[in-house]
């Protein structure tokens, strides 16, 4: 039991998402469903899928204690916009 709690702690910690992807958004980038365990967690795992930036296309936000939702399109080299 008690290495299931540390397992449970570590994985809560380390603010791990989960993600799905599809092939393209409207403007043309990957579009990415990030499932996070909080705002802080899915934006970082934004940051690191879409380095060149990206748009939020949907937010569901924090539907529960555990879980905060966003759909996000990674923008495409070249876009000028700033991210976010």
């Amino acid at each position: 039991m008690r290495i299931l709690f540390v397992t449970i702690a570590a994985i809560a910690i380390s603010g791990c998402a989960i993600t799905s992807s599809y092939s393209r958004g409207p403007n043309g980038g990957s579009v990415h469903m990030i499932d996070g365990m909080s705002a802080g967690v899915a934006y970082r795992k934004a940051d690191q899928m879409c380095p060149t930036g990206y748009t939020i296309l949907s937010t569901q936000g924090q539907t529960s204690v555990m879980d905060y939702i966003m759909t996000v399109e990674c923008k495409l080299p070249g876009d000028q916009v700033a991210s976010r």
